[in-house]
């Protein structure tokens, strides 16, 4: 403090200041000191275990397709080398099972 005004530093990785941030984590400081966040991978979405990245919007698609599966119960897309899009005959059926669809009643 000088002649009553405290002097807060800037924040950063190794610094205590309006915040502090890890070096590993979804926040970081751009060249220009501002704040901006790192976004999920395609991978952190399939393995759906990294809990500090951002899904973005130019990920989200990436997000929900795994998010559904996983959510009905799902352990194979994680796993699969099936491209974004195409679940696998086990996820189906989790998914039709968790929203009470049968599959019968879909038109192919």
């Amino acid at each position: 403090m000088s002649s009553g005004i405290a002097t807060i530093p800037k924040a950063n990785t190794s610094t205590y200041g309006v915040v502090k941030l890890a070096t590993s984590n979804s926040l970081y400081l751009l060249a220009d000191g501002s704040l901006a966040v790192t976004a999920a991978t395609q991978a952190n979405c399939k393995s759906g275990d990294n809990n500090s990245r951002t899904v973005t919007p130019a990920i989200q698609h990436v997000s929900v397709f795994y998010g559904l599966a996983k959510a009905a119960g799902d352990t194979t897309m994680s796993s699969s080398s099936n491209a974004v899009g195409t679940y696998t005959t086990e996820a189906k059926a989790a998914i039709h099972t968790m929203l009470g669809i049968d599959p019968a009643s879909i038109a192919a």
